[in-house]
């Protein structure tokens, strides 16, 4: 299954982790390839300058939950202002990849990350191999008679440009909630409706510091509407369909994702994604 990634030239292989007693590597990314949990969990943006804390969060709900993953570790962070194009930074054969490109890869990673959004999976299968592949491997190998849940892990800023406060939990699907009842009846979105509203449901049931968690779905600019955004992959690659329910869910900083936070959010996520999975993953 993992033999034509083990292949990989070395600077685009994962590490690879069986058991989350063992640590993550810093600059890599790390592929926890669970056991038969019907979780996956992504952390495609854990690098300090994109969204902080993702990637100790995505491993604390692995070490929860025993949950497979791919986390970005640090390795690759959001383009914003950088001169290199993704062309730049393509990978045509991760066995046997062009020396200046690696070199333009290399000099990027040591300054500050190699500029690829792992959010969009046509650039993740492009210049993100090391990414791209054990999720396609992952779904493909879980992909037995049940369902899976799979949670893409990202940051919503404490507050938006307005200057107002966010909410604790936006999920995503593939629609904005305006267009909530169009997409669901076209089947255009990322999860199922039934597993949007008990997830969302369970989600409410949190508590922070003392007081139900604030949940909003589906809002403008945090909800994968746009195909090319990761929870569409399992929809759009792949050489057959994957039972998958991809969600995105947005967390935001101030009491969720602050070291000394990261424990109790992992724990209280946990219960929600284990109770969402069980509940649905035989429910194909």
């Amino acid at each position: 299954m993992w033999g034509e990634v083990a292949c990989f030239h070395p600077s685009l292989k994962p590490h690879f982790l069986t058991s989350s007693d063992e640590e993550m590597e810093l600059g890599r990314i790390n592929v926890y390839t669970g056991s038969s949990s019907p979780l996956l969990i992504i952390a495609p943006h854990g690098h300090p300058q994109d969204d902080l804390n993702t990637e100790l969060l995505a491993l604390a709900l692995v070490k929860e939950t025993g949950a497979a993953a791919v986390i970005n570790n640090q390795k690759y962070c959001k383009p914003k202002r950088s001169p290199l194009r993704i062309q730049d930074l393509a990978i045509e054969n991760p066995r046997d990849p062009n020396c200046q490109i690696l070199t333009v890869r290399q000099e990027s990673a040591l300054k500050c990350g190699i500029p690829v959004d792992l959010n969009k999976w046509p650039d993740a299968r492009r210049a993100a191999p090391d990414f791209f592949y054990p999720l396609m491997i992952l779904s493909e190998f879980q992909n037995t008679c049940t369902s899976k849940l799979a949670i893409f892990i990202h940051g919503i800023a404490d507050a938006g440009k307005s200057g107002l406060r966010n909410p604790d939990f936006v999920l995503g699907a593939g629609y904005e909630l305006s267009f909530k009842a169009v997409a669901l009846e076209s089947g255009n979105t990322t999860a199922r409706e039934s597993v949007i509203h008990f997830f969302l449901e369970e989600l409410k049931k949190i508590h922070i510091n003392q007081a139900p968690a604030w949940v909003e779905e589906g809002l403008p600019g945090y909800a994968a509407t746009h195909k090319v955004r990761m929870p569409w992959v399992f929809k759009t690659c792949g050489s057959r369909p994957v039972k998958i329910d991809a969600i995105q869910l947005e967390i935001r900083h101030k009491g969720l994702r602050e070291p000394e936070n990261i424990p109790r959010t992992a724990a209280d996520l946990a219960r929600v994604f284990c109770r969402t999975a069980e509940l649905f993953s035989n429910a194909g």
